[in-house]
């Protein structure tokens, strides 16, 4: 059974990190016996490519970061309130995540690499979003116009010792010869299918279990109706 949930950890790592605003590393260890020390079973990194602009800049305007605000529900609220939407921010990266295999892998030393575009908006245009969430009803449900977009440009194979080098992949696959089962994300993936070729991200109220979309009658907290 363990070794399932490993298994399922490592084939949905690289997507793990895409809308993740802190969080750069995942790391799995396996303990073979009591008082063994922990060996690395895998790990995923994610890097932004050099000259990326606006990485954080959601996350700064909700917490009043870099514009003297303050980090209350309230104040995120005024400051959406006054604000211009063709100003609000927005983020657009490409993204690379690298999936190692440590000693305790039977994989061997293979190293996968994908490349990934992922956008993302807090209302930027959508005057009528905002609006929404400013009622009084959306801010008691604490609604938020953020949402986002990941599309997987390309996948990668290679040996380690050849990642090292910087050589050439051993074989690159193309977005459109892989295409993505695109699934609904509230930071971290969900178990809802969109039918889209991307994953889309959202501030979604989530059911009581926090594994997927509510659509039904198990709400809990503020957005029970």
């Amino acid at each position: 059974a363990m070794r399932g949930l490993f298994d399922s950890l490592h084939d949905e790592a690289c997507e793990l990190l895409l809308f993740l605003k802190n969080v750069r590393t995942v790391k799995a260890f396996v303990r073979r016996e009591a008082g063994a020390e922990p060996e690395l079973l895998f790990q995923a990194e994610r890097s932004t490519a050099p000259g990326t602009r606006n990485e954080g800049a959601i996350a700064n305007y909700i917490s009043g970061r870099g514009g003297g605000g303050t980090a209350s529900v309230d104040a995120f609220y005024e400051r959406l309130e006054k604000a211009d939407v063709r100003q609000l921010p927005l983020e657009a990266m490409r993204l690379t995540v690298h999936l190692r295999h440590g000693p305790a892998s039977p994989r061997g030393d293979e190293v996968r690499e994908e490349d990934w575009l992922v956008c993302s908006a807090l209302g930027r245009g959508a005057r009528r979003i905002c609006e929404m969430c400013l009622k009084p009803e959306g801010r008691r449900l604490k609604l938020m116009p953020w949402g986002g977009t990941a599309a997987r440009l390309s996948v990668s194979k290679r040996p380690s010792s050849t990642a090292d080098a910087g050589e050439a992949a051993v074989a690159t696959e193309s977005a459109g010869s892989t295409p993505i089962a695109g699934r609904a994300y509230c930071f971290l993936p969900l178990p809802s299918a969109t039918g889209l070729p991307v994953h889309s991200n959202g501030y979604f109220e989530l059911s009581a279990n926090r594994r997927d979309i509510w659509h039904g009658d198990d709400m809990v907290g503020v957005g029970q109706l």
